[in-house]
């Protein structure tokens, strides 16, 4: 991927891994859903179409790899963010 990609991959871990962690340590998990789930609202839909496209892309080749060169990087960010 090049740098532009880089930071906006960067920037979409960053916020689902903060977003599993508070859910994950929370007790009422509904509750710590509604209120984690404002930061990835903030992404899309503070945005340009454009922008909301491409954050969606990005996500899209996060969760559907296409080339099975990235597949141990998308693998950490599957489970790295899953909510146990």
């Amino acid at each position: 991927m090049y740098n532009a990609d880089m930071q906006t991959v960067q920037l979409l871990r960053k916020v689902c891994a903060e977003v599993a962690t508070h859910i994950n340590a929370a007790a009422d998990r509904l509750a710590a859903l509604q209120a984690a789930g404002s930061k990835l609202e903030a992404l899309y839909f503070d945005q340009k179409p454009t922008q909301i496209w491409y954050l969606l892309e990005v996500a899209y080749s996060l969760l559907m790899p296409a080339h099975a060169s990235m597949m141990e990087e998308i693998w950490e960010f599957q489970v790295s963010n899953s909510l146990l």
